[in-house]
């Protein structure tokens, strides 16, 4: 549903009805990383749980994330 550059994908949002935010927001980067693993690995309003990322993976996501920091 993002870029690899933590840009989302518009036709994703549009097709599921939501904003999604960019992964170099502010609001986003202000997470946690826990916080950020918690919404790959238990899903946040229409975004589902991404089942394949768990523990130590989830954390590495978590890290990637926080590396697209503006």
């Amino acid at each position: 549903c993002h870029g690899p550059d933590g840009a989302p994908n518009a036709t994703v949002a549009k097709m599921m009805k939501v904003e999604m935010k960019d992964l170099k927001s502010s609001e986003v980067q202000g997470m946690s990383a826990a916080d950020i693993a918690g919404v790959i690995t238990k899903g946040k309003g229409k975004m589902q749980p991404v089942k394949a990322v768990t523990g130590k993976s989830a954390d590495d996501v978590a890290a990637y994330v926080h590396s697209l920091k503006k």
